[in-house]
């Protein structure tokens, strides 16, 4: 589970270096169309609604994030974010079913993903020492409201769902952020991301148990 999560973490942002930030946000996102597939090779028995949800919401998705321009990258950078929705689906179904507390299982994953990272971390030793309050500070915001926060209510939130079904309603991040760039970042909200995020509420609606 820990190398799972950092699987997912580390190939998006390869991702977005390699290739474009709506590129490795789209495909990091597909892991709910990985999972269901995987269901439909275990023969489960999944309704129509739940499949044309899930199409639907990769489509809103699509419209979302990527829009007119179609993906852009390398194809280095498009395999770094197929690996990372292969990795979140992983972590979220090893995630499910977990009787161990939700910040226990994140901070023992976290931990366990943490020990990949730390050659890079001893090599870049001296630059991490130089880093000031501020660039701290924003070390600081991605551990807690960039990883904690979301990762351990993602955590409590797939014990009562299935892990297809968590992602899914992950899926709505985007929509968020294009919701908060507006009166935050000044970002005016368009047209195609409204059309794109009410494609995604309605695919999370119709996999609802």
């Amino acid at each position: 589970m820990g190398l799972a999560l950092s699987g997912a973490q580390a190939f998006y942002y390869l991702a977005i270096h390699t290739a474009t930030l709506a590129t490795g946000i789209f495909l990091q996102y597909l892991a709910p169309a990985l999972l269901t597939l995987y269901a439909l090779l275990r023969r489960e028995r999944l309704p129509a609604r739940a499949l044309a949800g899930v199409a639907l919401a990769l489509w809103g998705a699509y419209v979302l994030v990527v829009g007119r321009q179609g993906l852009q990258g390398s194809p280095v950078g498009v395999a770094y974010g197929l690996l990372s929705a292969l990795s979140f689906a992983l972590y979220a179904a090893f995630s499910h079913g977990l009787k161990t507390p939700p910040l226990v299982a994140l901070g023992v994953a976290t931990g366990v993903g943490s020990l990949p990272a730390l050659p890079f971390l001893l090599l870049h030793l001296d630059r991490s020492l130089t880093l000031t309050p501020g660039q701290w500070g924003s070390i600081l915001y991605l551990v807690t409201l960039g990883t904690v926060v979301p990762f351990g209510l993602f955590l409590q939130g797939v014990r009562t769902v299935p892990a297809r079904t968590a992602t899914l309603v992950a899926m709505l991040e985007p929509l968020s952020g294009a919701l908060f760039a507006w009166p935050l970042a000044g970002e005016p909200l368009k047209p195609e991301a409204l059309l794109g995020g009410l494609m995604i509420l309605l695919g999370v609606a119709l996999n609802r148990r």
